[in-house]
């Protein structure tokens, strides 16, 4: 065997970020013969999600939002010929919009002789003729591959050329961050910028009730990757200041939509404010039972004047925890058990990102809690320092619950 042999060369996830890497190259150096690291990208790390060890499998297994930056007008097409309108920019980093990634394949972004072809035909209609040895009409109801890339692609290189380098660094944006969590970043991030939670409006700090510098969560969110840790409970520490508006939103959410979809027995938290609750929930279990509101817990006017804590906890045994500035408020038992599994908490928003609450946030962390009832901290961020409180012994019904020193 080679001496240089170290790692399986037709590992899919090893493959997957060979092209990831080849598609950052052929992006920023504006290669003109690697169109082929385009289509392998789209197959290799977008299509095949659903097959085993592959990359695409590794990475959605968080179920991160993935979004793309987009022009502000795509896919609006412009004519080119007269039998030919195509949409000439995909790619501005200056004034973008970000748009799902399906949505993003299946834009229609040539018309030609009144038949329209999506991005993901453009790419592979290339990779079919010379770069990947497959029959380009074998999928049922796909428009005739060959035909746009002789008659349309072909006809105006330039043109498809540029365009194969903006689809390249629009998906090089889009997948940025979701390969440093690959890579072991356990940061919380928010990639859009829109989405963003603000420390400064008009030029000042935002601050709390206390006078001190906070983050406004409006519009946006910050989603954090959890790793399974079998056989441990979660805990989750907020300091809030709710703002006083009269609509219902998500403070946070911890669960997994992709496991949801394969049907796989998991237990989602979510905490949502109306105008006179705090409404906890359990949801995402095959056993309907669980799917149920846990508290309602009224929301003074001191929470939209000063920050308050709050901690939720779920232990390994089922019990829930619910405490407000370090004193516990409801503690009950479910009747199933639990584990931390591969998913995120997502902070200001539901799990897709579009439902959003309004508030204040200084400081979150997420603890793991073994079958003794201790912790240890997974994550912790904040606008002031933090210290963990690792090696503490905290049982589900204990009254006093330090939390966010």
């Amino acid at each position: 065997m080679n001496k240089n042999f170290n790692k399986n060369p037709f590992d899919k996830k090893i493959r997957g970020l060979e092209y990831y890497n080849k598609l950052q190259i052929f992006a920023e150096q504006e290669l003109d013969n690697r169109f082929e690291d385009l289509a392998l990208f789209i197959r290799n790390v977008i299509l095949e999600q659903d097959t085993p060890r592959s990359l695409a499998h590794e990475l959605y297994k968080y179920d991160l939002i993935i979004l793309v930056p987009v022009n502000k007008n795509f896919p609006n097409r412009l004519g080119i010929t007269i039998n030919i309108e195509c949409c000439t920019q995909i790619y501005n980093h200056q004034d973008s919009k970000y748009i799902k990634i399906q949505d993003f394949l299946a834009a229609p972004i040539i018309k030609y002789e009144n038949q329209l072809y999506t991005l993901q035909n453009f790419v592979f209609a290339i990779a079919y003729n010379g770069s990947i040895h497959w029959q380009p009409n074998f999928e049922v109801n796909q428009p005739d591959l060959n035909k746009l890339y002789h008659d349309v692609i072909c006809e105006i290189p330039e043109t498809y050329l540029r365009l194969t380098h903006d689809i390249a660094r629009c998906l090089v944006a889009a997948y940025k961050d979701i390969f440093e969590k690959f890579n072991g970043d356990n940061n919380g991030y928010s990639a859009i910028m829109n989405r963003q939670p603000m420390i400064v409006n008009n030029g000042k700090l935002i601050k709390d009730g206390y006078d001190n510098p906070t983050c406004w969560f409006n519009n946006s969110y910050i989603q954090i990757p959890i790793r399974e840790q079998a056989n441990f409970g979660i805990r989750i520490c907020l300091e809030l200041q709710l703002q006083q508006i009269n609509k219902q939103g998500f403070i946070f959410v911890y669960g997994n939509k992709q496991k949801e979809k394969e049907k796989s027995n998991i237990l989602g938290l979510s905490c949502q404010q109306t105008t006179k609750f705090l409404i906890f929930e359990t949801f995402g279990s095959q056993r309907r039972l669980l799917n149920k509101i846990i508290a309602k817990l009224p929301i003074s006017s001191e929470m939209m004047q000063k920050p308050f804590k709050l901690e939720v906890s779920l232990y390994k045994n089922g019990y829930i925890s619910l405490a407000v500035n370090e004193y516990l408020k409801y503690c009950e038992k479910i009747p199933t058990n639990f584990s931390i599994y591969n998913g995120k908490l997502i902070i200001g928003a539901n799990l897709d990102g579009e439902k959003f609450g309004n508030f204040l946030c200084s400081v979150n962390s997420i603890e793991a809690i073994n079958h003794q009832n201790i912790i240890h901290t997974i994550f912790m961020s904040g606008v002031r320092q933090l210290s963990g409180l690792d090696g503490l012994q905290l049982p589900p019904d204990i009254i006093k619950r330090p939390a966010l020193r």
